[in-house]
């Protein structure tokens, strides 16, 4: 390891608050010397997929984490701390990732499927979990004390020591020996007060100290971003920004740097490389969760798939044929060496119910037209022999996707199919991949040109002028555009707007549910991905098509 580690990294998932891009932050950190590097959004695993995949091509280790939020009075001094307290939690082992994710999952949920058998109470918007569920989930998890919002900072930093002491011993009391004292030092005002009274607590609570830095943007010069993005997140103007962010240090600094910050400390410096050494987990991208099935007893998938082929074969054909037994033969053992046996049963079970139980229309479009399994199991209605279809557009070796049958349904009765899927097949395996709405040309004009007080009839004007493109897109169009060429768009008043659009560019601004990406899956999908509760009421994962997939 080098000589420091970054365990506490936000990036854009970290809505309206990171400026990295899950997929940046592994590059950049190897760039700057570092051999892991932890990503730690708020209440999310959004950008676990990305960072891993970034993290396996620059060659740097991956951890994960979270920033999540306590309820207030939760593990504090008392009951009079009226103030949500914030705590960073690593994941060690698996044990603890799914831990942390059902953690997440926890303070998302607000109808009661939180995975811990307990009934959830957060607000949607406002994930929250309680000191008790996290004592209840620690096993597996290295727990930091948090930032300046945690509960043992505040104590601090408002002058209570000994009570910071004693909260400090019953957090490790509760915790486990994975709790550690969080220590960081922004160079603002009392921050470095601030560091020395939380090495005083570490030392006397024989707590482990860890130093963090809080990154939440690539270099100081990125600090304006930062700040654009809390002026947007909290609906005020960017001249009011400056109490949130009092310095531009919150950057992903060297090893060197870090060091030198705690040249007084080197213990807390070492104990990241001691952290980061202990976490053995990486997620895992190349195997498949299928749902638990229900297959007549004695049969293996693949065996059970042959059967219902052979049996809708002698239904959909007046005589099955040498070329209809060859086909089928030839589509079977491709899928049963894919493994995707159990796969093609769940499409039928639900297609079949759909349409004889619920008498809903459902039809099958797409590639998964080309096969005659989806045919002779009543999947599609296309007989792929007749119009001499390719199976292999729809299903090859040399295909990396997973097989795409594509179901439409009436969409006015959508959300009962919905619903019965959900039922069918349990709650614990069962939910919807999200959509993620991000910063392009026009809603950044809107949001950064009210954050800079622009006059709202002048930001929809400007907005409305350009085509639906990227923010960073903007100089192009003004330059090449017919309608734009002639305009007063880049006279220079509006340069600062423009500036501050290109550095929001493609982030993430919310997250909406997906319009048909529903997910089956194994019985630990929890284990996997958290999630949480859509405008909808539906339960919907913390990850997109891309990253289900």
């Amino acid at each position: 390891m080098s000589g420091f580690v970054q365990l506490h990294c936000h990036s854009t998932w970290s809505l309206l608050d990171g400026a990295i891009t899950a997929e940046e932050l592994p590059e950049l950190a190897a760039r700057r010397g570092y051999e892991a590097v932890a990503l730690t959004d708020h209440d999310s695993l959004l950008g676990a997929v990305r960072f891993t995949r970034a993290a396996r091509k620059a060659g740097i280790k991956p951890l994960y984490g979270a920033e999540l939020t306590l309820e207030r009075g939760a593990g504090s001094a008392g009951p009079q701390d009226r103030e949500d307290n914030h705590v960073t939690l690593l994941a060690r082992n698996a044990t603890g990732y799914g831990n942390l994710c059902r953690l997440i999952t926890k303070s998302h949920l607000t109808n009661g499927r939180d995975g811990l058998g307990h009934t959830a109470e957060s607000k949607r918007g406002t994930p929250r979990i309680h000191y008790a569920d996290l004592v209840e989930r620690a096993e597996g998890l290295f727990v930091l004390s948090g930032c300046g919002r945690g509960a043992i900072a505040r104590l601090a930093a408002s002058g209570r020591v000994n009570q910071a002491i004693e909260l400090a011993s019953r957090w490790r009391s509760d915790l486990g020996g994975d709790f550690r004292i969080e220590v960081f030092d922004h160079r603002g005002y009392g921050h470095r007060t601030l560091r020395d009274r939380l090495l005083g607590v570490a030392k006397n609570s024989g707590v482990p100290a860890v130093a963090t830095n809080d990154v939440h943007y690539a270099s100081p010069g990125d600090a304006a971003t930062h700040e654009v993005l809390h002026a947007i997140k909290h609906i005020v103007p960017l001249s009011r920004t400056q109490t949130l962010r009092s310095t531009s240090e919150y950057y992903l600094k060297d090893p060197d740097e870090m060091r030198e910050l705690f040249f007084d400390a080197s213990e807390a410096a070492d104990e990241t490389m001691a952290i980061a050494e202990a976490c053995d987990f990486e997620l895992d991208l190349a195997s498949y969760h299928f749902p638990e099935f229900p297959i007549p007893g004695g049969e293996t998938p693949n065996g059970c798939l042959t059967r219902r082929c052979n049996e809708g074969a002698r239904r959909r054909f007046d005589r099955v044929t040498r070329a209809v037994e060859e086909r089928l033969t030839h589509e079977l053992q491709m899928i049963f060496k894919l493994g995707f046996a159990s796969f093609f049963l769940l499409v039928a079970d639900i297609v079949d119910h759909v349409r004889m139980n619920m008498g809903i229309r459902c039809a099958c479009r797409g590639s998964a037209t080309g096969s005659l399994v989806c045919f002779v199991l009543g999947i599609s209605d296309v007989d792929p022999i007749r119009y001499d279809l390719l199976f292999e557009r729809f299903m090859n070796t040399r295909r990396e996707e997973l097989p795409d049958v594509d179901l439409d349904v009436e969409s006015h009765r959508r959300e009962e199919v919905l619903d019965y899927i959900a039922k069918a097949y349990g709650a614990e395996q069962t939910a919807i991949c999200c959509m993620v709405d991000t910063f392009r040309a026009r809603m950044a004009i809107r949001e950064v040109g009210k954050a800079l007080g622009i006059a709202p009839d002048e930001i929809d004007l400007v907005a409305k002028a350009f085509p639906r493109i990227r923010a960073r897109a903007i100089p192009q169009a003004i330059a090449t555009l017919p309608e734009l060429r002639d305009s007063n768009l880049q006279a220079g008043q509006l340069e600062q707007l423009f500036e501050l659009c290109f550095g929001i560019d493609g982030f993430p601004r919310h997250l909406a549910l997906h319009p048909s990406g529903v997910i089956l899956s194994s019985p630990d999908l929890a284990d996997r991905v958290p999630m949480q509760e859509s405008f909808q009421g539906f339960t919907m994962l913390q990850a997109d098509k891309d990253d289900v997939e």
